[in-house]
């Protein structure tokens, strides 16, 4: 809806970032910009976020059920 096509993440070390940078310090003006990922990678990640958020909150609650 937003048209947002690059995801940070606070993860640098598992997302990728680190070699972004590295291939944004090479990148050539021709080249395709690393960090952008596309409006659908960004959608999944935000998915996969929920989802990971929702299954915290679900292993909160059976904790406290107990």
């Amino acid at each position: 809806m937003q048209n947002i096509d690059v995801f940070l993440s606070n993860h640098p070390g598992r997302d990728g970032t680190r070699d972004k940078l590295k291939a944004l310090t090479d990148r050539k003006d021709n080249q395709a910009h690393p960090f952008i990922q596309g409006e659908d990678m960004v959608v999944e990640a935000f998915e996969l976020l929920e989802n990971c958020t929702r299954a915290q909150w679900m292993q909160i609650e059976e904790n406290r059920a107990q």
